[in-house]
């Protein structure tokens, strides 16, 4: 008979070597398995004893913008990203929380965790706070709310600072309604 391989063995070297690779990639699979999906965190905020605001991220976008309501809406996207090579473990996103702290009248947002991206997004209220400040190392970050002082603290990338000359002052020019009057603030 050719093509079939028999062994006299009670315990065949072929089959071994199969079950020990079958073993091995079992044990790796969650090492090698896909990323894990991203998760969204949304706080909704009370901005009476906030006079100033910060918000700390290692790596990803943060993003300021004026809303339309009383609260201070804060939402965050949590991405898991490899960081030790391909084999590396990424961090469970699924158990990670945003962090809103106050420290005097200072509002503190943050998510505790390493290896990850975050993509935060602020709507703050029509209230003037005192300070506006984004602390991250990597990444772009915007701010197009009002703020006596707005601080951008980043490592590398790309930061945009502004500041709305009149509050829901519609822009004058009727073919574009929807757009808001900027400067820029140095």
């Amino acid at each position: 008979v050719t093509g079939v391989q028999t062994c006299a063995l009670p315990i065949c070297p072929m089959t071994l070597s199969r079950s020990l690779l079958a073993a091995t990639l079992l044990a790796l699979a969650p090492a090698i398995a896909p990323a894990a999906d991203s998760v969204t965190r949304t706080r909704m905020l009370a901005t009476e004893p906030v006079a100033s605001i910060v918000v700390k991220a290692a790596v990803g976008e943060v993003r300021i913008e004026q809303g339309e309501g009383t609260a201070i809406e804060a939402r965050v996207t949590i991405t898991p990203k490899r960081t030790t090579g391909p084999v590396g473990k990424l961090p469970d996103v699924s158990k990670l929380e945003m962090s809103a702290t106050m420290r005097g009248d200072q509002l503190r947002l943050e998510v505790d965790s390493k290896n990850i991206e975050e993509r935060w997004v602020l709507r703050l209220p029509k209230k003037v706070f005192s300070a506006i400040e984004v602390d991250l190392g990597v990444g772009n970050a915007s701010v197009t709310t009002n703020a006596r002082r707005v601080e951008v603290d980043l490592g590398v990338g790309d930061g945009e600072r502004l500041r709305q000359r009149k509050m829901l002052q519609p822009n004058p020019d009727r073919h574009r309604p929807n757009e808001r009057s900027l400067d820029t603030v140095d």
